[in-house]
């Protein structure tokens, strides 16, 4: 279940389960690729809780600059898959 997403030099791996149990701290990769973004699940079937969570709390002024992750990790993340 666990697979290797976007850095094949980097032993962390994203794990769909754990991040369910853990509220988006099992996409671990993605974290590693990425480290500035606030949200750890960067597609959309990524579930990520904890950064839902801090996006309600960003909407009530609470959480300030939430950081995405950028349209060209996205990207390199798809073109990744693609050729796998």
């Amino acid at each position: 279940m666990p697979r290797i997403c976007l850095v094949p030099t980097d032993t962390s791996k994203n794990n769909w389960m754990l991040a369910l149990v853990t509220l988006g701290e099992g996409w671990h990769n993605n974290h590693h690729h990425y480290m500035a973004s606030a949200r750890q699940g960067f597609y959309w079937w990524e579930v990520d809780i904890t950064f839902y969570a801090l996006k309600v709390l960003s909407w009530f002024r609470i959480v300030r600059e939430l950081r995405k992750v950028p349209e060209h990790v996205l990207a390199e993340g798809q073109a990744l898959a693609a050729a796998a």
